[in-house]
């Protein structure tokens, strides 16, 4: 798909004009993103992974729907490959430095 009208969170014409450019921190930015949007959708804080991990130890009548969960799972594996490889970390960092990256609304 090569449409700059993105429906994905936080990615606004802006960040898809990047991505489009070939600008790899703005891929990995909301690659991190969409991964912490999942993680939220699985209830889980926005980067917070390793809360994610404690949900292993959920008690079995955990409230948590299978959607949630695969979600969660979801969001953990792509948080996981981006921040194994040094570009995904450092782009972590920026983004976490940043008071406010993307707004909810897509326009950044």
């Amino acid at each position: 798909m090569h449409s700059t009208e993105c429906g994905l969170v936080g990615m606004g014409p802006a960040t898809a004009a990047k991505i489009a450019a070939g600008e790899q921190t703005a891929l990995l930015t909301s690659l991190l993103f969409l991964a912490a949007h999942w993680m939220e959708q699985g209830g889980i804080p926005r980067f917070a992974r390793d809360l994610a991990a404690m949900t292993d130890a959920l008690p079995k009548g955990s409230t948590r729907s299978a959607e949630q969960r695969a979600l969660l799972a979801a969001g953990c594996d792509l948080y996981d490959l981006l921040t194994h490889a040094p570009q995904g970390r450092q782009a972590l960092q920026d983004l976490l430095a940043q008071p406010v990256a993307h707004d909810a609304e897509g326009k950044g």
